[in-house]
């Protein structure tokens, strides 16, 4: 549930498609998992005949609780450079690809009821070397903020005007590759 629920909804049909479209090859629809430490719940997650059908063998006795987040046809994971890329590649002749870090945003003075309108961005450029150089500004009269987990850090740059609640489906960055020396 929640505001951004239908937003979600749409975006995991929109990577499946886009994936397609662009040729991804690492993207995956897979079911996860969430697993707590603690003692001994693989045998009762095990026990669970929809639960077990997904669980690795891998996975040892020492977890407590098991979950399932999605079961596949819900889930799914592309790898973000990959996904990056090929959106870059697409669009090459329409994007100016600028790597730095953002530091913030200049406005212009607004219509006197406080609004305020983005007129530039501030960044760091980095250069080829890797080592940050001296601020700059590149213009914009519109701003999207897509930086998931850190897209919290532009309440700084707007001193205050904006509020980025973190909001939305819970989900995991981590994947554990199975053991060499066990099987499937």
């Amino acid at each position: 549930g929640g505001p951004t629920q239908q937003l979600h909804h749409l975006a995991f049909d929109m990577y499946e498609d886009l994936a397609k479209e662009l040729g991804c090859k690492t993207y995956r629809k897979l079911p996860v998992l969430s697993v707590s430490p603690g003692y001994r719940g693989i045998g009762i997650a095990r026990k669970n005949r929809q639960l077990g059908e997904i669980l690795p063998a891998w996975l040892d006795g020492d977890v407590g609780r098991i979950s399932a987040l999605g079961w596949g046809d819900d889930t799914a994971q592309i790898t973000p450079a990959e996904f990056v890329q090929k959106m870059l590649e697409k669009e090459s002749d329409k994007i100016n690809v600028v790597l730095g870090t953002c530091t913030g945003v200049e406005t212009d003075q607004g219509s006197g009821r406080g609004n305020r309108k983005v007129v530039a961005i501030k960044y760091q450029p980095r250069a080829d070397s890797g080592e940050y150089v001296e601020e700059q500004t590149i213009p914009a009269d519109s701003v999207v903020v897509s930086a998931g987990p850190w897209s919290c850090a532009a309440e700084d740059w707007f001193q205050g005007a904006v509020q980025l609640p973190m909001e939305g489906v819970k989900s995991t960055s981590i994947v554990w590759k199975q053991p060499e020396d066990v099987d499937v």
